[in-house]
C-alpha cells in the first residue's frame, strides 16, 4: 500500500519582472534563498532532506550545469544532499512535486523538496533554442517543419477537438470552485490536529493558513510571518522569522529559535534561543555580540532582549523544529 504524502510547508519569492529588483540575482542563489527560507519556516534540518529536485527551462548559462545541485551547494546545506533538474516546459516545477511525491508515496524517500527556478532577465525566453536544432531534423520532419509554438499548438488543439472559447473559460472557472469548495469544505487539514484544524477556519467556513502578510504600494502581497508565532511586545507585533534571518547569518550561529516570553512591562519580550556552530559554548560577550548584529540590522524594538544558548533545539526525528516546546519550557502553563 502507498504511504501518504503531506506537503510541509511552501515558500516563494516575490514576484518579480524583467529587469526588476531580483533581475541581478544569480538563478543558484534566488534558489538558495528560497530553500533556506523553506528549512527555517519548516522547522527541519536540512541533513534529513534525501533530495531536491528542480525545475528550469532555460538550462543555459547561469541555470546551466544542474542549477539544482548548485542551488544545494549555494544554500549552505550539507554536501550529502544531493540536486536535480528537470525541464518539463512550463511544468517543470509542477513535475518536480510530482516527481516528489512519488519518491515519498512509494518509500524511497521520506523527506523531498521540489521547486524551480527561471530568471528570464539573465537566461530570455527561448533561448535555449537560439542555435543548433533544437527537436533533430527527424521531429522536424515528421511534423511538416512546425515551430512547436505554445500558442499556435493550443489554437490547433482547440480546432482540432472542437474547445470552444466559452467552453474553456467554462472548464477553468469549474476548477477554482471545485477548489475553493474543497478547503471550504473541510478536504485540506492538518495532520492528527483537529483543534487546530478548527482554529484555520472562520465562522463562515473560510480556511487560512495563519499567515500574516502586508501589501504594499503596488499591491503586492508580501507575507511576514505565521500568526501562531507572533511576538507583541509592548502593543506592537515582532515577526519571529525576521529576527530569525538576521540572526541565522552571523558566522557563530548554526540554528535559532526566537520567540515572545512573558515580561511583565511589555507583555511580551523577545528571545532568541542559539544553536552555536562549531563546539564553542555561548557567552555573555557572543550575546552582546548577536544582539549588536541584530540593531545593525533591524530596528531596535525587533532585537532580542536576551540569548540564551543551547546545545541543540529540539526537533523532531524527521527535523521540525519544536517551537512550542521552546515556549513551554521557559513558560510553564
Amino acid at each position: 500500500m502507498a504511504r501518504e504524502a503531506v506537503v510541509v510547508e511552501a515558500v516563494r519569492t516575490a514576484v518579480g519582472k524583467r529587469g526588476g529588483g531580483l533581475s541581478t540575482a544569480h538563478a543558484a542563489d534566488l534558489s538558495a534563498d528560497v530553500l533556506r527560507a523553506l528549512a527555517h519556516r519548516a522547522g527541519i534540518d536540512p541533513a534529513v532532506v534525501d533530495d531536491v529536485i528542480w525545475g528550469c527551462v532555460g538550462q543555459l548559462g547561469d541555470q546551466s550545469a544542474n542549477i539544482g545541485r548548485y542551488a544545494v551547494l549555494a544554500a549552505g546545506w550539507p554536501e550529502s544532499v544531493p540536486g536535480t533538474t528537470i525541464n518539463r516546459a512550463c511544468g517543470s516545477s509542477q513535475q518536480a512535486f510530482e516527481f516528489a511525491v512519488h519518491a515519498v508515496r512509494s518509500g524511497a524517500m521520506d523527506v523531498v523538496v521540489a521547486g524551480g527556478v527561471e530568471v528570464m532577465s539573465r537566461v530570455p525566453l527561448g533561448s535555449t533554442r537560439a542555435g543548433g536544432i533544437p527537436y533533430g531534423p527527424r521531429v522536424l520532419a515528421r511534423y511538416d517543419d512546425f515551430s512547436f509554438n505554445q500558442g499556435e499548438s493550443a489554437e490547433r488543439i482547440a480546432q482540432r477537438w472542437g474547445f470552444s472559447r466559452a467552453a474553456l473559460d467554462e472548464y477553468a472557472s469549474r476548477s477554482h470552485e471545485l477548489a475553493a469548495a474543497a478547503i471550504d469544505g473541510g478536504a485540506f487539514e492538518y495532520r492528527n490536529d483537529p483543534d487546530k484544524t478548527a482554529g484555520s477556519r472562520n465562522e463562515q467556513g473560510w480556511s487560512t493558513l495563519g499567515d500574516i502578510g502586508r501589501l504594499d504600494a503596488e499591491g503586492f502581497l508580501y507575507l511576514s510571518d505565521r500568526r501562531t508565532d507572533l511576538i507583541i511586545s509592548g502593543g506592537v507585533n515582532i515577526y519571529p522569522r525576521e529576527v530569525e534571518e538576521a540572526l541565522i547569518g552571523h558566522p557563530a550561529v548554526a540554528d535559532v529559535a526566537v520567540i515572545g516570553v512573558p515580561d511583565p512591562e511589555m507583555g511580551q519580550s523577545v528571545l532568541a534561543v542559539v544553536q552555536p556552530a562549531g563546539s564553542e559554548p555561548g557567552s555573555a560577550d557572543l550575546a552582546a555580540e548577536l544582539i549588536a548584529h541584530c540593531r545593525g540590522r533591524l530596528a531596535g524594538f525587533k532585537c532580542p532582549r536576551a540569548v540564551e544558548f543551547v546545545a541543540e533545539l529540539p526537533r523532531t526525528p524527521t527535523g521540525k523544529l519544536l517551537r512550542r516546546q521552546l515556549r513551554a519550557e521557559r513558560h510553564p502553563g
